[in-house]
């Protein structure tokens, strides 16, 4: 039975709760994932670069982003689900737990896979696609989704970690570059 304690990080009158049992220990049982090699995910490269690739090309203007979003044409350059479309996506084919956009359906819609391997399924607003890397729908135009897949591991990785970073700060990039 899990035991209620309070943590001094937590938010007022936010009950954290743990188990006997350390469901971390499974994950890493199952995905054949040493915590050294999970710890090394940690170091990963500058969160405004990375987003930069993601997006396939520099950040756009206030003016250019007003001439995409007007010459845009729905269905064609951003899909408009209105349902979840079943993929070939599956949760054992990721390397641990965390949200995932599915490429097959054009990266609106995310998939979850939790500790036990099973998959829940969320669906962006139209216009916005998933971005693997600060893990919310976003903008089309900030979104290659071809290349979603070899993002998967850089924030999910740290999910799971209080004392890592999930995203870079404004003043570590500027002290980095």
């Amino acid at each position: 039975m899990p035991k209620k304690t309070t943590a001094s990080h937590a938010v007022p009158g936010a009950i954290l709760v743990s188990t006997e049992h350390d469901p971390t220990q499974d994950f890493a049982q199952r995905f054949n994932i040493t915590w050294s090699e999970q710890n090394d995910k940690n170091h990963q490269g500058n969160v405004w670069e990375e987003l930069e690739k993601l997006r396939g090309k520099a950040a756009l203007s206030a003016g250019e982003i007003q001439e995409i979003l007007a010459r845009s044409v729905p269905g064609v350059d951003y899909p408009t689900y209105t349902w979840i479309p079943n993929t070939k996506f599956s949760c054992n084919n990721v390397n641990q737990p965390g949200f995932y956009a599915d490429p097959e359906a054009r990266c609106q819609v995310i998939r979850r896979c939790d500790y036990n391997g099973n998959k829940w399924n969320y669906l962006c607003p139209n216009a916005t696609l998933f971005n693997q890397i600060t893990l919310v729908c976003d903008w089309y135009f900030n979104i290659d989704c071809s290349k979603a897949v070899q993002y998967y591991d850089y924030s999910n990785s740290r999910l799971y970690h209080s004392d890592w970073v999930l995203l870079d700060s404004v003043a570590e990039a500027s002290l980095a570059g």
